[in-house]
């Protein structure tokens, strides 16, 4: 097709000079506000034609949103799994509310009153948590076997302990509720009676009787009374360890390894109502011999325990207890209520424990937000960029700096509101994948985290706060870099092209450096004086200088160690990134090719560019590195926090002088032929004094048997540079006898590095301490 040109000035032959009639006046766009849709059209043109940038900075946002999100979101479900974790390893008495009242004398007009108040009292302080009751009675005194089927005991029933002071206790089930819990191997269900008829009783196996035999008791206490029953029927629990019993044992033990042991007891279960005829006192009689235990036990529910209110579940726990203790024996005979349960106990060491672990994660959330912060920031970088030259081209025809601005406020303010609502969505799916991905979870407790519990157990909003924030920090990212360049006319534009960049500030005031001294003086405070906390606690010690009473400080360089290590290295490599580019693009300029040499070119002379998208990179590596680490030491943590508070799989504290035993010698080599014990080790724990001149500091002391406590004990090897059996193997080396502990030979002690460091010991000095026990003098050692 032809077109027609215009003529040029020389053509025209008027010297350049166009008519006047073809003159327009220039006009200059000096600024000022736009019209109402002026910014509006812009911003929607400019959406058009860069759609896949904005669309890259909108998935920057949404990342930046998700992780800062995620991490609320999975602080608490972690903290949630670690409290279902903890009720459901707890045994039934720690977990369960069990409330015993006692009344001196047994008057059936009163149990009534009894239940209903102490279900009342239960049910308004801890009524969202609990199920149930399941209630059991049991008199205050046992009972005596003195006959079977009229029989003397010691003739009829040879094999029943009477030898030993062997004691019958009088109990009542609920059956209709214990029933699946109970095993029958004869018999049948206890039933209430009629008329004369005996009540009717279960026994257990061991002590061997059938149904069908008369049992005759007397009062342990109160002679002259007898009673009577009828065994209808055999039976044990199903389960002992099962949560509805709440640690009641019916094993009946006769010991044979003690010198003075308790007497055997046997259960006797009667029906509630046999039960409360039998020992049925009116106030008026002044005979009241027998008195009754009314145990109320309380299924306390899981699913209905969050993080959230845990604290103030504690709380009402321990109100509970005063408040049963003020109301229900204020009536009806009770002289004593009692409330048993470790319940209070469990969730305060759970916040306790979370509020610990709450400072190391301030670490990954310093990280996680420079993360974010920083990409979001090169997102926008490299979408303003690439519209550098049409905003200086916008600059030098009078657009001013605020409409430049407005025009990416618009359009950051549609990303941010996108940003906001889907990372929000992603950040609930990614914190709940981390958790039953990362986290193992028994059966119980990924029973127990259903969406309902979920929805209760999570707070969006302490997510949403992080939220905003990710999403504000993207669209300040996106002024901060559209401001640079509205800064910039065209002409500005092509020089800062053809120039250099500009060392960024950080490089030019040398903060990396200053960092990366900052973290050496940190990590030689953390591994000369084992942090400033610890330092502060040496300090408190009685009679130490500089004492702080006894307060301990928040290492804040501590905590932020991890940040300013990681962003001191990738600051670091940034320092070197461009001497590296420049000797890579010399050695590429030897090689055959212009493909790498044209690439580290590039990558060198557009170094601002190429540094943050460098950074990124360095960051988010050394993030994902430091992410494991800190993984691997929570579960670490964990673990060696469970086994220091388990210590053992059982633990027997024994007393020789209230028991009348002269030794515990052959009691680890009884322990030992148990069924199902795999090593014994006998221990002694007390406490001592150092003398006076030594600090006068209570110190733990642990006495340990060389022979088997190294085959018994939990150990890491980070305890010390030995292993445990060669330590015990220089305990064993040590001489004993009369003299041993006394100035001339003195014990051999293996103390932890804190104390040699609180007291000035190292290996081979004598120091002293004093048994905090009576008549027990000074006793020497040496390290």
């Amino acid at each position: 097709m032809a077109k027609r040109l215009a003529p040029t000035d020389e053509a025209r032959g008027d010297g350049g000079a166009a008519p006047a009639r073809e003159q327009a006046p220039a006009v200059a766009w000096r600024g000022g506000l736009a019209g109402p849709f002026a910014t509006l059209l812009l911003a929607a043109r400019r959406l058009g034609r860069s759609w896949r940038l904005l669309l890259a900075v909108e998935l920057g946002m949404i990342v930046a949103v998700a992780l800062l999100a995620t991490a609320p979101f999975y602080g608490d479900l972690v903290a949630s799994v670690q409290l279902q974790s903890t009720l459901a390893s707890a045994t039934g008495p720690d977990r369960n509310l069990q409330v015993d009242a006692t009344i001196a004398s047994l008057y059936k007009p009163n149990l009534t009153a009894i239940d209903q108040s102490v279900e009342g009292v239960v049910r308004g302080y801890v009524g969202g948590i609990v199920t149930g009751p399941t209630e059991y009675l049991q008199t205050t005194r046992p009972l005596v076997l003195t006959k079977l089927n009229g029989h003397p005991i010691a003739t009829a029933l040879p094999q029943y302990p009477a030898y030993k002071g062997a004691q019958d206790l009088a109990m009542a089930f609920d059956y209709a509720q214990a029933a699946p819990y109970m095993k029958l191997y004869s018999g049948r269900l206890p039933r209430d009676g009629t008329g004369d008829a005996l009540p009717e009783v279960m026994v257990t196996p061991a002590m061997g009787v059938k149904p069908g035999a008369i049992l005759t008791f007397t009062d342990s206490q109160v002679v002259g009374l007898v009673y009577r029953a009828r065994v209808v029927g055999v039976w044990f629990p199903k389960n002992e360890n099962d949560p509805f019993w709440n640690g009641l044992g019916f094993d009946t033990v006769v010991s044979t390894i003690l010198n003075n042991p308790p007497p055997p007891q046997f259960p006797i279960l009667f029906t509630r109502t046999a039960l409360t005829q039998m020992f049925n006192y009116p106030p008026t009689q002044v005979n009241q011999p027998m008195g009754l235990g009314l145990h109320y036990i309380y299924y306390v529910s899981p699913s209905a325990i969050t993080v959230g209110h845990a604290q103030d579940i504690a709380n009402n726990v321990k109100t509970l207890r005063n408040a049963l203790d003020a109301e229900v024996p204020n009536a009806n005979g009770v002289y004593l209520v009692d409330l048993s349960t470790k319940l209070a106990t469990l969730l305060g060491s759970v916040t306790s424990l979370l509020a610990n672990q709450t400072l190391p994660l301030y670490s990954v959330d310093g990280q996680l937000v420079a993360l974010a912060l920083l990409f979001i920031f090169v997102m926008a970088g490299l979408l303003v960029e690439s519209q550098a030259g049409e905003i200086a081209t916008l600059k030098s025809r009078g657009a001013s700096t605020t409409q430049i601005l407005l025009t990416y406020l618009t359009q950051g303010l549609l990303l941010s509101a996108g940003a906001l609502l889907v990372g929000v969505g992603v950040a609930g799916g990614l914190a709940l994948a981390l958790v039953r991905f990362l986290i193992p979870l028994s059966a119980s407790v990924r029973a127990t985290l259903t969406p309902a519990y979920l929805a209760t157990a999570l707070t969006p909003r302490d997510a949403l706060v992080p939220a905003v924030i990710g999403a504000g920090l993207g669209l300040l990212a996106l002024l901060v870099a559209s401001w640079q360049a509205a800064r910039l006319d065209a002409l500005a534009y092509r020089r800062e092209q053809r120039r250099g960049d500009r060392a960024p500030f950080w490089r030019r005031y040398s903060l990396d450096l200053g960092l990366v001294v900052l973290c050496g003086a940190a990590y030689l405070e953390l591994a000369t004086f084992g942090g400033l906390g610890t330092r502060s606690q040496l300090n408190s010690l009685p009679g130490a200088p500089g004492t702080l009473g006894g307060a301990s400080a928040v290492d804040y360089v501590q905590i932020a160690a991890p940040t300013l290590l990681l962003l001191a290295g990738a600051l670091l490599i940034q320092r070197a990134l461009p001497w590296a580019l420049r000797a890579l693009a010399w050695l590429a300029g030897r090689l055959r090719g212009a493909t790498a040499t044209l690439a580290l070119a590039q990558a060198s002379r557009a170094g601002a560019t190429f540094g943050r998208l460098t950074l990124l990179l360095t960051l988010a590596v050394g993030l994902g590195l430091y992410a494991l680490s800190f993984q691997t030491t929570l579960q670490q943590s964990a673990h060696d926090n469970a086994s220091y508070l388990t210590g053992a799989d059982e633990r027997v504290v024994i007393e020789p002088e209230s028991m009348g035993t002269p030794t515990t010698t052959g009691f680890t080599a009884a322990f030992a032929k148990m069924p199902g014990v795999v090593s014994a080790t006998p221990l002694y724990r007390g406490t001592a004094l150092t003398l006076a001149n030594q600090g006068g500091q209570d110190v733990d002391v642990l006495g340990v048997d060389p022979a088997t406590f190294a085959q018994t004990a939990t150990w890491r090897s980070d305890y010390a540079r030995q292993s445990l059996p060669q330590l015990m193997a220089i305990l064993a080396r040590a001489k004993h006898g009369p003299q041993a502990g006394t100035s001339a030979q003195p014990l051999v002690a293996l103390i932890d590095q804190t104390y040699a460091n609180a007291f000035q010991l190292s290996v081979g000095e004598a120091f002293q301490l004093a048994p905090q026990e009576e008549g027990q003098a000074s006793t020497a050692s040496s390290v």
